[in-house]
């Protein structure tokens, strides 16, 4: 009896289709790893933010774009008793200004960024994102308050019957009662320079009843002021599957090697080529994907430009942070991209130069009788 332990051509080449067949599998998978993990990497890093608003100088305009923002939407609410009706785009950006330095806003960002990834990085109940208030309510008291309600008052129309300038000499004069609400003109700069202080104690008594604290944590169920189902489990466990999905790519690898891998050429010619095609492939798909981005982006602010809506100044800084943000995880991705392509180029071309396995004394495939 002959017992034979050379497979048959048939047999060789269903093994040789299934390796390529699993190849195929590895560059698709591992492409998307590739695209995948870096952008995890810098979508959930706080850092990442942090430097993309300050390299965009947004901290140092945003009085600048705020103030644009009230000015152009406080026609919406022109109502009577809305006292800040007559401010002008330049007297919101003052009182912005006076409120929020650049390095108070730039502190106050980056806690509530630092605070909100911590928030969705983990399912805990207690976890909190919360801005504390004592330094603003410390600002806005004192010689704050008096410039802010100054600049209010200076916006008004000139007091014109004698009962609206009686009312605000009531104010300043010791023994008189001022009425209960001050009519909305603006009296004579003396008699306004002599107001402040009073106008002061009344945005003081305003202030007093501000939290110490303002919580802006998402509500979810089963809290009664829930928002909707809380997506942090989900998110967490979308994050564990890119974090683990390299092992689907080394698994594949190590299939194909098994099919397929003879020799130490056949390594370098098989390993080669599915390293360069994922670094082609990666680059490619990194490249569309940035165009599609960038041109998503430009059509926005287009769009935003051409309505000259309420905030467009502001939108159109914000896309540009995450334009800056996107573009990180771009250059990432291209970078990891290039790293396989050129080992994936390296080992091809060292299989050229590589020869096959030495030719043994005995024939392995040699037919053995029994």
């Amino acid at each position: 009896m002959e017992v034979t332990s050379k497979p048959s051509s048939d047999q060789s080449c269903v093994i040789q289709g299934f390796a390529v067949l699993v190849g195929i599998i590895f560059v698709i998978v591992t492409t998307m790893v590739l695209v995948a993990i870096p952008t995890e990497a810098q979508l959930f890093n706080p850092n990442v933010y942090k430097h993309a608003l300050q390299s965009q100088d947004l901290y140092d305009q945003l009085p600048s774009l705020l103030g644009e923002l009230m000015a152009a939407s406080k026609t919406d609410n022109d109502a009577p008793d809305n006292a800040a009706r007559y401010l002008s785009q330049e007297d919101f950006t003052f009182i912005i200004a006076k409120l929020f330095p650049p390095e108070w806003i730039q502190a106050q960002v980056e806690s509530l960024i630092d605070q909100t990834f911590g928030f969705y990085n983990t399912t805990s109940s207690e976890a909190k994102i919360e801005m504390p208030l004592t330094e603003l309510k410390a600002r806005l008291g004192g010689e704050g308050g008096d410039q802010i309600m100054r600049q209010i008052v200076s916006s008004w129309p000139l007091c014109t019957t004698e009962a609206e300038q009686q009312a605000w000499l009531s104010l300043v004069n010791p023994g008189e009662n001022p009425p209960d609400e001050m009519p909305e003109c603006r009296p004579p700069n003396d008699v306004l320079d002599a107001a402040t202080p009073q106008l002061g104690q009344m945005f003081d008594e305003m202030v007093a009843d501000m939290p110490d604290t303002a919580d802006l944590t998402p509500k979810y169920l089963p809290d009664p002021e829930a928002t909707g189902k809380d997506p942090r489990p989900t998110l967490m466990a979308i994050r564990w599957m890119i974090k683990l999905s390299p092992l689907i790519a080394i698994g594949l690898l190590a299939a194909v090697t098994v099919l397929a891998v003879r020799s130490r050429k056949s390594f370098l010619g098989w390993w080669g080529a599915l390293f360069l095609c994922v670094g082609i492939g990666t680059f490619l798909l990194a490249a569309v994907s940035g165009l599609m981005v960038e041109g998503m982006i430009e059509a926005i602010v287009a769009e935003v430009i051409s309505q000259s809506a309420a905030g467009t100044e502001l939108v159109v800084a914000l896309l540009e942070v995450i334009r800056s943000i996107l573009r990180g995880a771009g250059i990432r991705i291209s970078i990891l991209a290039g790293l396989s392509g050129v080992l994936g180029l390296t080992m091809a071309v060292a299989a050229f130069f590589v020869g096959g396995s030495k030719p043994k004394a005995e024939d392995p495939y040699a037919t053995v009788q029994y």
